[in-house]
């Protein structure tokens, strides 16, 4: 099957059917923690794919996927799967393939795979945080109009019962519809609104491999006297990281508190609670050479060892899933700028022009013992040696010197989530950073490897408690309906 024929082939199809088979094979994928993947069963991005093809397509012909036509459903899943976008081909004989191949399959693939739970604290605590510069829950309510709670319940609620698979007849679904019809409106977009936001962020066919996906922003879709949701295993996106995109699209200034105030609150909170550190101080101010200055974010010490975190809310441009070269070259300089600035933070300032921990060792000090994470919001797969060249460059130091082996070694780009999994169980993070020095190499992702399995962070712990309670009440009050038994 020809890839560029995808839109012609699938106006064959109903759009009622092409909804019904997504909705199917997207509910497989559906389980408690995270996304159940299974080779032989359509990968979620490759579901996500084929929607954008089937709201473009208008239909003139009503066919469906029942019975042996089945076989065509598999045949489109199959080109989806096996087409490679041109920009990947033109690369395929070069150095960079590999590059770009990281940022096309890291954006859609590793993020549906993360912890639902990690994602759902997150947000519950980023959308209900406040300060006396902003306050996050007034402008959750000011831009939709309700509360998070509400929009948090009616999207753990449903991925709770379609993960349990309960035999979910129509009133099930009609009765969490209605008692959460704020919310369903609040994610809703109508099937030609859906076609702007896929040009928004696709030039073309090719693109629709690795784009932003509509889906994950607007998982309902209206199209005539109906709402459809074609893949309910976008509802977690769509209830987390897309609102904080929504509620800061074009708004700087909410964009800049946030990452300020409430995402340097957040990564402090759970640090303090990991136990992992013996002090943990937020960010401080100092003078050098008659000039005031900003330590990073947050600074951490056990014993004579040091870790520096700097946040930054920065989410990746859109147009970089897409393989656009300037993008990935704005990207590549924006990481990069967030590394020098640690480097000079930790390698020029710290004990030099600062020390704000109260009790270490003052005298035994080896710079080797000090690390740093540029901690990203989202990451954005850019292969770090590029990040790491383009450094060199800034400081105008050649890659074989032994400062650039330092930076390389002792300052990391790391996603949130990254740092979650290892300050929710207690598992160390200097340790491994440490580790990567020895067994693997300087460019590898030094917090994608196994933490403790026991989860140890006791917010997460009683926030966890409450989705287990709020499973329990819904399920009471669909019994008590008589709707489920």
């Amino acid at each position: 099957m020809d890839y560029k024929k995808l839109p012609v082939i699938l106006k064959r199809y109903s759009f009622d059917e092409k909804m019904r088979i997504l909705m199917y094979y997207s509910l497989q994928l559906i389980d408690f923690n995270c996304l159940k993947i299974n080779k032989n069963q359509p990968m979620p991005w490759e579901l996500e794919t084929f929607l954008m093809f089937s709201v473009k397509a208008d239909e003139y012909q009503f066919k469906d996927f029942k019975g042996q036509n089945i076989n065509n459903f598999s045949e489109i899943i199959n080109c989806i799967r096996n087409y490679h976008h041109p920009f990947l081909l033109s690369k395929s004989e070069t150095s960079e393939f590999v590059d770009y191949v990281l940022i096309a399959f890291g954006s859609t693939q590793y993020d549906c795979q993360s912890y639902d739970i990690y994602k759902y604290f997150r947000y519950n605590y980023f959308f209900n945080y406040t300060c006396p510069k902003i306050s996050m829950k007034n402008e959750f309510y000011k831009k939709f109009g309700i509360e998070y709670k509400s929009v948090l319940e009616f999207g753990i609620i449903l991925n709770f019962l379609f993960a349990s698979k309960v035999s979910l007849n129509y009133k099930i679904i009609e009765y969490i519809l209605l008692k959460y019809a704020t919310v369903v409106k609040l994610l809703t977009i109508s099937r030609e609104e859906f076609k702007k936001e896929i040009d928004l962020f696709a030039e073309n066919i090719e693109d629709y491999l690795y784009c932003v996906r509509p889906s994950d922003i607007y998982p309902f879709i209206k199209y005539g006297q109906k709402i459809y949701l074609p893949l309910p295993h976008c509802l977690t996106r769509a209830v987390t990281d897309s609102l904080l995109y929504r509620i800061t699209d074009n708004q700087n200034d909410i964009r800049t508190l946030f990452g300020k105030d409430v995402l340097e609150a957040y990564l402090y909170d759970i640090l303090l609670k990991s136990n992992l550190f013996t002090e943990i101080i937020l960010e401080k101010e100092y003078i050098k050479n008659k000039n005031q200055l900003k330590t990073s974010d947050v600074m951490c010490r056990i014993n004579n060892e040091y870790l520096f975190f700097e946040c930054k809310s920065m989410v990746p441009y859109s147009k970089t899933r897409c393989m656009k070269e300037k993008s990935i070259l704005d990207e590549i300089n924006k990481i990069s700028n967030a590394v020098v600035q640690l480097y000079k933070q930790i390698y020029l300032d710290f004990k030099r022009s600062y020390d704000f921990f109260e009790n270490d060792d003052k005298t035994n000090f080896n710079r080797d013992n000090c690390f740093g994470i540029v901690v990203l919001l989202e990451e954005s797969y850019i292969k770090r040696e590029l990040i790491y060249k383009k450094v060199a460059e800034k400081l105008k130091i050649n890659t074989s010197d032994r400062l650039y082996k330092w930076i390389i070694n002792h300052i990391k780009v790391c996603s949130l989530y990254d740092v979650e999994k290892y300050a929710f169980t207690g598992t160390s993070i200097i340790n491994s950073l440490k580790s990567q020095m020895v067994e693997y190499g300087s460019f590898d992702y030094p917090l994608v490897r196994a933490t403790n399995t026991k989860l140890r962070n006791t917010d997460v712990k009683i926030f966890r408690k409450y989705v287990i309670d709020m499973y329990h009440q819904i399920i009471k009050e669909l019994q008590a309906a008589r709707l489920l038994m």
